[in-house]
């Protein structure tokens, strides 16, 4: 057990403790007592575990069990120490510390333990650590003094060694594959030993499970008086990114070896070195034109004459990637006015089928020396190829390590002063809404981490992907954010390739080829650079023929200019598609009639790259609109004919009703005295018999000149009101309100209107309670390419199985007895809806009132 002392009174005339106070800055002392074999603190550790007073408590409660038996082993023995150890606080927080064993006397073993609180390093540590771990990348170390060999955990899995093996040196370099691979990794191992050259590698292993990974190994030597005493690196497994690489190669071959690349130099050559393109930056840089250099030897071209042994190495390094052999390597090349610089230069072989170089592609960037970093994990940080950062939340002061600023092309110093807003003006917009969301979480503690996937603009102009990671390493007192720390990966390649296969497997292989439809890759000057076999039927022409012409030459002069019109606003990005009706010429000559949609495929400098084309034969179904128009004008001409003949025959049906009515009334007039009762009864029944038919004939010939007559222009809100003064005026609607919304003026028939709407404003008036007092609302509302017209009554209401046969012919849902009416009224409201392409239904429910809905185009009207 322990409790609080004070040095002074321990060992008021120590000179040791003196000077330990004096010339030690430390975050807590312990004293140990041999003889009663107990610990004692002082007041700033008793304070910073949260002991008060003489509180005592147990050392060992605080450290695990193998922390504690090696420090109390080393104080039995009086062993020297000086090593982190790992405390838990009461609060359960974990603390590291950095403890130091000084003995007091020279005959006893009372020591003092000072403690260096060093958990912000460890915190950075493990993150580094976790980071290495998830990007799949091991440490190890080798030292030829000692002819030790360690491996990482991470180092341990890719190799597929456990962790209680203890590899060999010879071990550690047979692992990888015979070949290309162990001859490769031997002889860059001699040369870091012999000569000082560090290393960066991708080569194949066979790790013990048999399995066959690509990996990425760097070594760094270590010299002291000329000799090799250590060489350390990292080991990445980029099995999955080799393979996506070789995937993407696939696919640029099979589009020519389109030159798109993240380096700044890019180009082709033959497999004898004879360079057949090369990208504007290449030229641009060193002030040179394409004649200049285009169908020379590679290495006579202006970069390479800077030395004659510069020369000779790329030849070289040439006949090994014509030999199939990926070569990188730095070199010093010429830019504009023979300035030197030195590029990270690569050959890269493209096979054939059948495995043999058919191309080589150069590649090269300029790089910046790394400079030594400011913690003490420098050589595992060296060997990620990662940007590190630290960031005072607080103040905003910002630290980035050279590599950061190189992942955007620039130094250091061109980005000084450096802060927070360093960052936040490379970061894509876009990218940081998201960027933020995730740094808000990590602040308030509902994710331990930050991290996202974020553009960054390069000093070159093209955007870069990195992944940028992050933690908290430390807290103000209040809980606030205050030193974070974190690290930027360089993903482009990673990103690209992602994009460049999603766009070639989808858009090509599943749409492009299975598409039942015409498809085709257009380019910006409007070759047809691939077509499928739907466009090929379409047009009558075979691929071959297709890829030899310009949509230009194919399509009807009367819809070339709206197309080129079309295309060259997406071009601007005013637009990125367009859909056109258009007419194509056939091979055989007759004119082919096509829906066309058009979008825009970009780079990665959002720039229009090609275009993707749809086309969909629409020729049978014009053929089919026309047939269809010339039929329905010969209906409108057989309507018409019945209409009239309807109209002459109700018209002739008058002519005996009248006769009728007449010699019916001179019967009431000159002999009622003479019918009884009962031939009273007949004769009245005789006269309401022919009252009815009148009123039958006259709908009938009202249904009948129903339609469309002279069209005229006229506002519906003062139409509506003229309807509303006339139906109200009648005595038994002076009680009714008739509510009338905003309607839009129209070009119809105002009789035909005039009819509808009285139809439906008297139907609501008239179906009703009897001690109701009727309310009738109109409205109108735009929809789309539509008007939409509403009349709301409260009336009785129409139960569902009636929705659709009351705007049938006579159709009557009430007795005459209890409402009147000729059921021709919806009728005729149908039939006027008609003829304007429209559509009218009711929604209603018994006793609930109804609501009929008419529904227009505003092209009818």
């Amino acid at each position: 057990m322990t409790d609080t002392f004070s040095l002074a009174e321990l060992l008021p005339n120590s000179d040791i403790i003196i000077n330990l106070l004096e010339n030690k800055l430390s975050d807590g002392i312990i004293f140990y007592k041999q003889e009663s074999d107990r610990f004692n603190c002082n007041e700033k550790f008793a304070q910073h575990f949260g002991f008060k007073g003489k509180n005592t408590f147990n050392l060992k409660e605080l450290l695990s069990e193998q922390d504690f038996n090696l420090l109390h082993t080393a104080l039995k023995q009086k062993q020297s120490f000086n090593q982190a150890i790992e405390f838990n606080e009461l609060s359960g927080y974990k603390l590291w510390m950095e403890a130091k064993i000084t003995y007091l006397k020279e005959d006893s073993n009372d020591a003092l333990i000072t403690l260096q609180n060093i958990t912000p390093f460890k915190e950075k540590e493990e993150f580094m650590l976790q980071c290495n771990s998830e990007a799949r990348i091991g440490y190890w170390e080798y030292d030829l003094t000692k002819n030790s060999l360690y491996w990482s955990d991470v180092t341990r899995e890719i190799m597929g060694v456990s962790k209680e093996e203890s590899p060999t040196l010879e071990e550690g370099l047979s692992i990888y594959k015979e070949g290309w691979s162990l001859s490769r990794i031997n002889e860059v191992y001699q040369r870091a030993i012999t000569q000082g050259e560090p290393y960066k590698e991708e080569l194949i292993i066979v790790n013990k499970s048999g399995e066959e990974r690509w990996v990425r190994s760097i070594g760094i030597p270590i010299f002291h008086q000329d000799q090799c005493i250590n060489l350390y690196g990292t080991f990445q497994d980029i099995h999955e990114e080799k393979q996506q690489q070789l995937k993407l190669a696939q696919q640029e071959k099979k589009f020519r070896g389109i030159l798109n690349s993240t380096f700044a130099f890019i180009g082709f050559l033959d497999k004898n070195g004879v360079l057949l393109e090369a990208n504007d930056t290449a030229l641009e840089m060193a002030g040179i034109h394409r004649e200049d250099v285009y169908g020379k030897f590679f290495w006579d071209c202006y970069w390479w004459q800077v030395s004659e042994q510069t020369k000779q190495q790329l030849k070289d390094s040439i006949d090994r990637a014509a030999a199939g052999e990926e070569v990188s390597y730095e070199a010093e090349v010429y830019v504009a006015n023979k300035e030197i610089i030195t590029i990270l230069f690569s050959l890269r072989p493209v096979l054939d089928e059948k495995g043999k170089v058919q191309y080589i592609i150069p590649e090269g960037r300029p790089i910046h020396e790394l400079v030594e970093t400011r913690n003490r994990y420098k050589n595992v940080i060296e060997g990620t190829d990662a940007g590190i950062w630290e960031w005072n939340v607080q103040t905003g002061e910002t630290i980035f390590n050279e590599r950061w600023a190189e992942i955007v092309g620039y130094t250091l110093e061109e980005l000084a002063p450096i802060d927070i807003n360093t960052w936040m003006k490379l970061a894509h917009p876009k990218d940081l809404e998201e960027s933020n969301k995730n740094l808000t979480d990590c602040f308030e503690k509902r994710s331990e981490f930050y991290e996202a996937e974020v553009r960054m603009k390069h000093k070159d102009g093209y955007w870069v992907w990195v992944h940028d990671k992050g933690k908290v390493i430390s807290w103000t007192e209040d809980g606030k954010p205050l030193m974070m720390f974190g690290t930027h990966q360089d993903i482009s390649q990673r990103k690209y390739a992602e994009s460049q296969l999603k766009i070639r497997e989808e858009a090509f292989r599943e749409m492009f080829e299975q598409a039942s439809i015409g498809m085709t890759i257009v380019s910006l000057q409007g070759e047809f650079n691939q077509v499928n076999p739907a466009l090929c039927k379409i047009l009558g022409y075979d691929e071959k023929e297709l890829l030899h012409l310009s949509f230009q030459e194919i399509t009807h002069p009367e819809d070339l200019n709206k197309d080129i019109e079309l295309l060259q606003e997406t071009i601007e990005g005013k637009r990125n598609s367009y859909q056109m009706e258009k007419r194509y010429f056939h091979k055989d000559g007759r004119t082919i009639q096509v829906i066309l949609s058009v979008s825009a495929v970009y780079d990665r400098n959002e720039q229009v790259a090609h275009f993707i084309s749809q086309i969909v034969d629409v020729t049978q179904l014009k053929a089919f609109k026309e047939e269809l128009k010339q039929i329905n004008l010969q209906l409108n001409e057989k309507n018409k004919e019945l209409e009239q003949f309807n109209y002459i025959a109700a018209h002739d049906l008058k002519e005996p009703l009248r006769s009728i009515s007449s010699f019916i009334g001179m019967l009431e007039k000159k002999y009622s005295d003479r019918f009884d009762e009962k031939g009273m009864q007949y004769l009245h029944f005789i006269k309401d018999g022919a009252e009815r038919m009148k009123s039958l004939i006259d709908s009938l010939l009202k249904y009948s000149r129903t339609g469309i007559h002279d069209l005229e222009s006229f506002d519906l809100n003062e139409l509506l009101n003229d309807i509303k003064s006339s139906l109200l005026a009648i005595e038994a609607n002076k009680a009714a309100a008739i509510i009338i919304d905003d309607f839009p003026e129209v070009t119809a028939d105002k009789d035909a209107f005039k009819q509808l709407f009285t139809n439906l404003i008297s139907n609501g008036l008239k179906y009703q309670e009897a001690d109701n007092v009727p309310r009738i609302e109109l409205r109108a509302k735009q929809e789309d390419n539509h008007w939409v017209f509403q009349v709301k009554d409260n009336g009785i209401g129409i139960s569902k199985e009636n929705h659709q046969s009351i705007f049938d012919m006579f159709k009557r849902l009430h007795k005459k007895t209890d409402y009147e009416g000729t059921g021709i009224g919806l009728a005729s409201c149908k039939k006027i809806v008609l003829h304007y392409q429209g559509e009218i239904w009711v929604e209603s429910e018994k006793g609930k009132g109804s609501t009929f809905f008419i529904h227009i185009p505003k092209s009818s009207i």
